[in-house]
């Protein structure tokens, strides 16, 4: 135990306790809204199909956006663009307090929504890189312990405010929460971005660095990998049970879980998971990373079969507790993609893989919406399946070294 701690030491260093601060305050605001899209639309008197629309509708605008965001931040500044897009989680979170006509309320939410993505691929990505490749679970076990922390801390006010209010107030006030990243992102920059802006490398190097690694050369190599496409099919799959378990927050509805409630099971377990990252963290480190991943996205399976075959509220907490127990190993699974793409395309497969997985969910929800309001638990049970084959062709397909490619 002794040994763990003292290995993360060297993750608390000022410049990282700025940036982990920033994480926590940015999601403390951003939890609770992602969460409780489907019953803020069930408040408002939305059919539970409309959901499905409204997720197509992000994965659709998320084509686009990370790349779009990645140009900007190069151009721009990775803090200006993390800044605009604060600021419009500002706007939409407290017009989504009033707005109630359909399509300006889905319109709203897509913004919102895009909001996160927008953070995570500026300013998000400008720090992942910067990273050394050694102390990279690290730095991600403790991002997502302040990172998860927020999300709890955020789902249990939330969760307060519901009872004392109502979500569409919940909304209002996470919108003027995201005040505190955007003020947070002026301190960081302060830090980091602005010596980094006075260091910047030979511009007409830089150029043809980025002409290099944007080729349709590197394309083609990056076309030929057949872990890029084994990796594409996890996701793929993996989309399936993700898209399901969106639904989780409408189905505890329909089994009489109170909101409230709901939101406090998730901030418990949320920050029970940030804690467990730490030590899986440093195993991953150690022993390699593949098996921890697999074994995050086949677990799945087992909570989306208990909400398919039972509608009894202790099973469902049950499950619930099994669903977010396995998050421990989402440090471990994010810095695995690094284990099996080198640096120099890292950026490029990500980006291509985030892309694929939106315009799959371009269709995926809408499916599943249809399926949900002929049957609730049937969408579990698709889920069950999407994380059965994706563990099954990453146990089988995927390296537990970097790829060449």
């Amino acid at each position: 135990m002794k040994s763990i701690l003292q290995s993360y030491k060297g993750m608390f260093r000022k410049k990282y306790v700025k940036i982990y601060l920033l994480y926590m305050l940015f999601f403390m605001a951003d939890g609770p809204v992602q969460n409780m899209l489907p019953v803020l639309l069930e408040e408002k008197g939305q059919p539970a199909r409309y959901y499905g629309y409204l997720l197509a509708l992000i994965n659709a605008c998320c084509v686009v956006v990370p790349g779009l965001v990645s140009i900007l931040s190069v151009k721009y500044s990775a803090y200006r663009v993390a800044a605009a897009a604060v600021t419009a989680a500002i706007v939409t979170g407290c017009m989504a307090f009033g707005v109630n006509r359909t399509y300006v309320l889905i319109a709203v939410l897509v913004v919102l929504s895009c909001a996160r993505t927008g953070f995570n691929y500026s300013l998000g990505n400008d720090i992942n890189y910067e990273i050394e490749d050694d102390h990279r679970g690290k730095y991600f076990a403790v991002r997502d312990l302040f990172l998860y922390g927020g999300i709890s801390l955020g789902l249990f006010l939330g969760g307060q405010f519901v009872k004392l209010a109502s979500v569409s107030g919940m909304y209002a006030a996470a919108g003027l929460l995201y005040l505190l990243p955007l003020i947070m992102i002026g301190i960081v920059y302060r830090e980091c971005g602005a010596k980094k802006d006075g260091q910047k490398a030979d511009s007409n190097t830089e150029k043809e660095e980025t002409e290099e690694r944007v080729s349709w050369r590197v394309f083609r190599k990056i076309a030929g990998d057949k872990k890029f496409w084994s990796y594409m099919i996890v996701k793929f799959f993996a989309n399936i049970y993700g898209v399901a378990m969106e639904y989780l927050p409408l189905y505890a509805l329909t089994i009489g879980i109170s909101v409230s409630n709901v939101m406090s099971i998730f901030s418990f377990m949320t920050l029970f998971n940030a804690v467990g990252a730490l030590f899986v963290s440093h195993m991953g480190d150690l022993k390699g990373r593949k098996w921890f991943y697999v074994f995050d996205i086949g677990f799945d399976a087992l909570p989306a079969m208990i909400f398919l075959l039972s509608q009894n509220v202790p099973l469902f907490v049950f499950g619930i507790i099994l669903s977010m127990v396995k998050d421990v190993f989402a440090s471990v699974s994010f810095a695995y993609f690094y284990d099996v793409f080198d640096d120099h395309n890292g950026t490029i497969i990500l980006g291509i893989v985030e892309s694929f997985s939106s315009a799959v969910g371009i269709i995926m929800p809408v499916v599943i919406g249809w399926v949900w309001e002929v049957s609730p638990q049937l969408v579990f049970g698709i889920g069950a399946v999407g994380c059965l084959l994706s563990a099954g062709v990453a146990a089988v397909f995927l390296p537990n070294k970097k790829s060449s490619a």
